[in-house]
């Protein structure tokens, strides 16, 4: 629920702009969010893509020739999109210890530890968890080193900084606020020098270009 946005009168920096601010209102908990989804690398993507292929190749790809059988073909594509993905996406929960490695068979082999309790069922989970943030943390370095190759993408120092609630450009101790300003920062910087003789003697001792 959005609440008024009202004036942030103590952020008002050395010109006339003041920052605005908006509140939502957000339930304490978050178990109720769910989201349905296929998980990258898993079976069920592989499933999904192969049901896909499957499913378009046995669309009869006849020419249509009128409008009923154009929108017949594209509710047939429509129908295999939608059969594939409610065949193997899931219902997932999103909570504050959601984890990204979270994989399938960490649920697995935490149900089997919850119905007995069991020390050895502990260990596979465990392990499960464990074998889950390795491959999930292998795959981002990976990522980063082979895909982007950017690997200081990672430290804060190196990504955009924010900027103060205003800053202007000066010339000579101003602050330019109009166009007219800015475009007399502009000229007088880059032509400063422009109607100073410029001695080429010096090109004299270069050695002549060999004909």
């Amino acid at each position: 629920m959005l609440v008024q946005p009202c004036r942030l009168l103590e952020g008002q920096g050395p010109l006339d702009h003041i920052p605005l601010a908006s509140k939502f209102s957000l339930p304490s908990e978050l178990e109720d969010f769910k989201r349905v989804s296929i998980a990258k690398g898993s079976n069920a993507e592989t499933q999904f893509v192969e049901q896909l292929i499957g499913g378009i190749r046995g669309i009869c790809l006849e020419t249509p020739t009128t409008i009923a059988k154009v929108d017949a073909m594209v509710q047939a594509v429509a129908d295999v999109f939608s059969k594939a993905w409610s065949d193997n996406a899931t219902e997932k929960r999103i909570t504050r210890r959601s984890e990204p490695w979270w994989n399938d068979t960490c649920p697995e082999t935490l149900l089997q530890y919850r119905d007995d309790k069991t020390p050895k069922n502990w260990s596979t989970f465990r392990k499960a968890t464990r074998a889950a943030k390795r491959k999930f943390f292998d795959a981002k370095i990976e990522e980063i080193a082979k895909t982007n190759r950017r690997p200081w993408d990672l430290m804060e120092w190196v990504k955009g900084q924010k900027l103060p609630l205003c800053e202007a450009i000066q010339y000579n101790g101003q602050p330019c606020h109009t166009m007219p300003e800015l475009w007399d920062a502009l000229h007088n910087t880059y032509n400063s020098v422009a109607d100073r003789l410029c001695d080429l003697s010096v090109l004299n001792e270069l050695p002549d270009l060999p004909a």
